[in-house]
């Protein structure tokens, strides 16, 4: 159990806790623990890094990369950085479609949903 806890970088005094104890970021850190732990192919989560601080953000994004060596992860997220950083593809739901991204051409997404946001305000 130590090295799972270590993986995801709990402290020893924090492992013993009740979940509801847990701050976002601990309880994100947990939901990831667990997917390690039962190891299923597809691994599906919705904005695992909202809510939580940078650091812990950054470890989340660490253990995702790792994971995806031997997972397949889909998730859901507002943040494109993120999903550009992490993900191999991307799609977007746009006008009840679903998009797929090329990864390549960034700014001309970001600068598209930018203006699509405008006209929709």
């Amino acid at each position: 159990l130590d090295e799972y806890f270590e993986l995801v970088e709990i402290d020893k005094e924090d492992q013993n806790r009740l979940l509801k104890e847990y701050s976002q970021g601990m309880k994100n850190k947990i939901q990831i623990l667990i997917n390690i732990i039962t190891s299923p192919k597809v691994i599906l989560l919705d904005e695992p890094l909202t809510s939580i601080d940078i650091v812990v953000q950054e470890d989340i994004k660490k253990i995702l990369k790792d994971l995806k060596k031997n997972h397949i992860i889909l998730f859901s997220t507002h943040i494109l950085e993120l999903a550009l950083d992490i993900c191999d593809e991307i799609v977007i739901i746009r006008n009840k479609k679903i998009e797929k991204v090329d990864k390549n051409y960034k700014e001309k997404i970001i600068n598209e949903l930018r203006e699509e946001y405008v006209e929709e305000s």
